[in-house]
C-alpha cells in the first residue's frame, strides 16, 4: 500500500478504476460529462464516475471496496449503522500517531496501544489502526447489537484480529472499563453529536445511523465530559486522552473546563477537514511531556519515500499537477489585473475625450 498519509492526500479515488478492482462497485457507479467543456460528451472515456452520497447503498458498497482495496480490510456494515467516511477516520489517525510519535518517550514507533471508546459495530478505528500502523487496540462498546458485530468484524480480518480486542463497557466510558494498572499511549472517540431530546435534521443522509450511535444524554458536550472526569481520576494510565468533536461551541466549552483544571499538563487542538465536512480533534494529557518534533518530521519524509528509496509516480505527477494548477492560477490572476488595469485607462481616456470635447465622435 501507498504510504498511509499520501493516500487520500495526493490522490482522489478513481471510481471507475476502483471499479474495475472491485467490480462489486460497479453497479453503484453515476456517470458525469468531462470537466473540460471542449472534450466531447459522448466521449466514454472522457466522462467521470462517481456515486451518489446520498444512497446509503452505494455509500456502504464504497466503502468495503475502499477498505478492501487500499487497506485490505474485509469489513461488513451493521444493518442500519453508521457509515464511516474512511478519509476522515485516516486523518483522526494519523493525527493521533503524530501526537504519540512526537511525545511518546522510546526510540521506537513499535508497542503503540490504543483504547477506541465506543467502537462501535463498524469497528473502523481498531481495523484501520491496525492494517495502517500495527498498533494494539482496546475497543470498548454498550450496545449489544453493536458488541456482536464488533466481534464478527474482528474475526474476519485474520492479519490484524489479534491486535483488537473487543469488550463491553456496561454504559462507562473510561473507568471500570480499562484493566486498572495498564498502560496506553492514547484512548480515542467518535461521541454520539445529538442529545436526546434533539432533532437529527443535521444528520446527512446516506450515512445511517443506529440510535445509540447518534444520541446519548447531553450530547457530544455531556459524553466528553464524562471522558474528562475520567481522565482526572485515571491521571497518567493514558497519555493523550482524545476525541473528536463535531460542533465548534462543543470545543470551545471543553477547552474552557480543561484550561481549568491544573493537572491537565497539556492540551492540543487540530481540524479535520474532509470534503464538506470539518470536525475538531481535542486531547489533553495529565502527563509531563516533551516534544520532539524531528521524529515527526522523520515520519513524514518517509511517507512521500516509495520503498526504493524515490518518490513514487504518482506522487510526483500529483505534485507536478498541483504545482502547474498553481501556475496557471497566477497566470490567471495577471491575466485579469492586466484586463482591469486597460479597462481603467481606456475609461480614463473617454473621459479625457469628453471632457475635451470630443463626446460622440466616432
Amino acid at each position: 500500500m501507498q504510504a498511509c498519509r499520501e493516500v487520500y492526500r495526493d490522490k482522489c479515488h478513481d471510481f471507475a478504476k476502483l471499479a474495475e478492482l472491485q467490480p462489486s462497485l460497479a453497479s453503484h457507479l453515476v456517470w458525469l460529462p468531462p470537466r473540460d467543456e471542449s472534450a466531447s460528451p459522448s466521449s466514454a472515456g472522457a466522462r467521470r464516475a462517481t456515486i451518489d452520497f446520498a444512497r446509503e447503498e452505494s455509500v456502504e458498497e464504497l466503502t468495503r471496496c475502499i477498505l478492501r482495496q487500499d487497506f485490505g480490510i474485509s469489513w461488513e456494515r451493521p444493518p442500519r449503522s453508521l457509515i464511516p467516511p474512511v478519509p476522515n477516520r485516516l486523518t483522526y489517525l494519523l493525527w493521533l500517531r503524530d501526537l504519540v510519535l512526537s511525545t511518546k518517550p522510546s526510540d521506537g514507533e513499535g508497542g503503540v496501544r490504543g483504547v477506541d471508546v465506543g467502537t462501535g459495530g463498524t469497528l473502523i478505528y481498531p481495523l484501520l489502526g491496525a492494517s495502517a500502523f500495527g498498533w494494539t487496540f482496546l475497543a470498548t462498546e454498550s450496545c449489544e447489537y453493536s458488541l456482536g458485530w464488533a466481534e464478527r468484524n474482528r474475526a474476519s480480518n485474520a492479519g490484524v484480529k489479534d491486535l483488537i480486542t473487543v469488550r463491553d463497557s456496561k454504559g462507562g466510558v473510561l473507568l471500570g472499563v480499562v484493566d486498572e494498572g495498564a498502560r496506553y499511549d492514547f484512548c480515542m472517540c467518535n461521541p454520539p453529536f445529538f442529545d436526546v431530546t434533539e432533532e437529527r435534521s443535521l444528520h446527512k443522509p446516506g450515512h445511517g445511523g443506529l440510535e445509540n450511535e447518534l444520541r446519548c444524554p447531553g450530547g457530544e458536550a455531556g459524553f466528553v465530559g464524562r471522558m474528562i472526569s475520567d481522565s482526572l481520576v485515571m491521571k497518567g494510565q493514558v497519555l493523550w486522552y482524545t476525541t473528536m468533536i463535531g460542533r465548534k461551541k462543543t470545543l470551545k466549552a471543553l477547552l474552557a473546563r480543561l484550561r481549568g483544571e491544573k493537572d491537565v499538563k497539556g492540551i492540543r487542538t487540530t481540524t479535520f477537514v474532509c470534503g464538506r465536512t470539518t470536525r475538531w480533534g481535542l486531547a489533553w494529557t495529565l502527563t509531563s511531556v516533551s516534544v520532539d518534533l524531528e521524529r515527526v518530521k522523520r515520519r513524514k519524509t518517509r511517507d512521500a519515500i516509495a520503498a526504493d528509496g524515490e518518490e513514487s509516480d504518482e506522487v510526483r505527477a500529483n505534485k507536478a499537477r498541483r504545482k502547474q494548477a498553481k501556475l496557471e492560477r497566477r497566470k490567471k490572476a495577471r491575466e485579469s489585473e492586466e484586463r482591469a488595469r486597460l479597462a481603467e485607462e481606456e475609461s480614463a481616456d473617454q473621459d479625457l475625450m469628453r471632457a475635451m470635447g470630443f463626446d460622440g465622435f466616432a
